[in-house]
């Protein structure tokens, strides 16, 4: 009975659609599977960044519940400081502008120079 399907003249044409239509079907699902894979990678990728940062965020959480905490914004805040501790400030210099009216440093120092110069010939 077999023997006699495969010699059939139509088992030829009908396995040669069946393999064609599987592999057409394969054909068109290739692409998916790689789409599939790589937002699979990307979910992934994004898991592993948001437990880091939920990891980050439990350690800041755990510092803002400490006692240093509490003491570095009392001694920022409120002055604090121990008995014995000795407190010093440290301040930082402000920039000041090197521009003002359109006269550059270098320019200053001559202006400066010739004004001096104008006060000390024409003054009596």
């Amino acid at each position: 009975m077999l023997k006699g399907v495969l010699q059939s003249k139509w088992f030829t044409p009908v396995a040669i659609a069946v393999i064609g239509l599987v592999s057409i079907s394969l054909i068109k699902t290739v692409p998916l599977v790689g789409t599939a894979v790589r937002e699979a990678a990307n979910i992934n990728q994004k898991i592993e960044n948001l437990k880091a940062s939920n990891k980050e965020a439990e350690g800041l959480g755990d510092y803002l519940k400490s006692n240093a905490y509490l003491e570095r914004q009392a001694r920022l805040k409120l002055n604090y400081k121990k008995p014995d501790e000795n407190v010093f400030f440290v301040y930082q210099k402000q920039a000041v502008p090197t521009e003002e009216a359109g006269i550059t440093q270098s320019q200053d120092g001559f202006v400066a120079k010739l004004k001096k110069w104008w006060n000390n010939l024409f003054q009596k």
